[in-house]
Formats: C-alpha cells, structure tokens, sequence
C-alpha cells in the first residue's frame, strides 16, 4: 500500500518541521511556472550557484511560504530530492528496461490525468492531490488486472 498511500517527507527548515508531497499539482505549477523541468530544478539544489535559488523556489510551491534564510542548504537539497525520488517510485512491468533519457525531461501532467480520470475513473480534483507514484501504480494495475502485464517490478519514476 505504500504507492497508493504516499507519506509526505518531514523535513526541518529553520528549525520548524514540514512535510512536504510532489503532488501532480505541484509538479506541474513548477514546471508551468518556470518553464524547466522538476527534475531539472531538482539538478539545481546540487549546484553551488544555483542552490539558494532552487530550495526557495521548492519550498514557496511545496509549503507554501516564501524563505529568506536557509540554515543548511546541503540537508535541505539532500531530502527535497529524496523526497521526490521516494514518491515518483512505483511498480512496473518486470524486464522492462527503457533508454536512459539524456536531457531532463519534463513529467507529462496531461498524461497523468488522462490516466487517473478516463482510464482508473477519479474525478480530476482528485487526481491533482495525488503522486506520481500512485497513479503509475494504479494504472499498473488496472493493467494487470485486464491481462495486459503480468508481473511488476519497483522502479522508479527517475530511471524511466
């Protein structure tokens, strides 16, 4: 139940405790917003130069407040990207092995809510609070339940 029912990532800034979700509407207010994808932003908390930047920018869309100060930028960065990497996982088909991607890629929202409202059935609100992972893991399982796979596998959104 794990993919189906993602725990939000604790983590201390400032000294103050937030937990923090890559919903599809988050994801895609960044990526519309910014117009880099979140994968790309997230690249950006591990460059010295660019590192402020990106945390404030996660932060603001991710609990909603503006941060002027970062206390310790190298954790804060370290667990915004485990935090995705944590709720992007989701099962897939065993032996399936796609090409690396060279380039961030941006996450297609309009194909997350195609999936969650014509094919698994969830009124689009809904869709828009829930995970990547959750969908992919659902809609894997609608596949299997229809015969169209037959076994799965823990993957991650990242190495799609």
């Amino acid at each position: 139940m794990r993919y189906l029912k993602p725990k939000p990532t604790p983590i201390t800034v400032n000294g103050k405790v937030y937990n923090i979700l890559y919903t599809l509407d988050v994801i895609d207010r960044l990526q519309t917003d910014t117009q880099m994808p979140i994968t790309e932003i997230l690249e950006w908390t591990q460059n010295e130069r660019t590192r402020e930047i990106s945390i404030k920018l996660l932060l603001k869309y991710l609990i909603g407040i503006d941060v002027d100060v970062i206390d310790n930028p190298d954790y804060i960065s370290a667990m915004l990207i485990i935090a995705f990497a944590e709720q992007a996982k989701l099962k897939e088909i065993k032996g399936y092995n796609p090409p690396p991607s060279t380039k961030a890629d941006f996450v297609d929202i309009e194909r997350f809510i195609y999936i969650g409202t014509v094919v698994l059935g969830y009124r689009e609100s809904e869709v828009w609070q829930m995970t990547i992972g959750k969908i992919g893991t659902l809609h894997r399982e609608h596949l299997k339940y229809i015969g169209a796979i037959k076994e799965e596998e823990e993957v991650s959104l990242l190495s799609i």
